[in-house]
């Protein structure tokens, strides 16, 4: 396949969720290259303050993946449709399980 794939960057439509925008850093949080949606620097940004999610990591979780799934359906896909996740942990990586299982 020597065709390069159409490119274009993925923007939240809650621009508090751009969390690399406020930060002033050259990354965009997703970008679609073809019929896939790549999305990286996910944290857990309270959606109406746009504050950082500093409470227990459980909560982190739920409100990091609740932010996946609105860049997710920004770009017109949804968490059904995600084949991998990778996610970098520091500490008990039972929580992630956890929460993972309970959704």
């Amino acid at each position: 396949m020597t065709e390069k794939l159409p490119r274009s960057v993925v923007e939240p439509k809650n621009p508090r969720l751009n969390a690399s925008r406020s930060a002033n850093l050259p990354h965009v949080p997703g970008i679609r290259v073809g019929d896939y949606i790549f999305l990286s620097g996910m944290v857990p940004i309270h959606p109406q303050t746009g504050e950082r999610n500093h409470g227990p990591i459980a909560e982190q979780i739920r409100t990091t993946l609740s932010n996946m799934q609105h860049m997710l359906e920004s770009a017109g896909s949804s968490l059904e449709r995600v084949v991998r996740v990778h996610v970098l942990r520091f500490g008990n990586g039972c929580e992630i399980e956890c929460v993972a299982l309970a959704n």
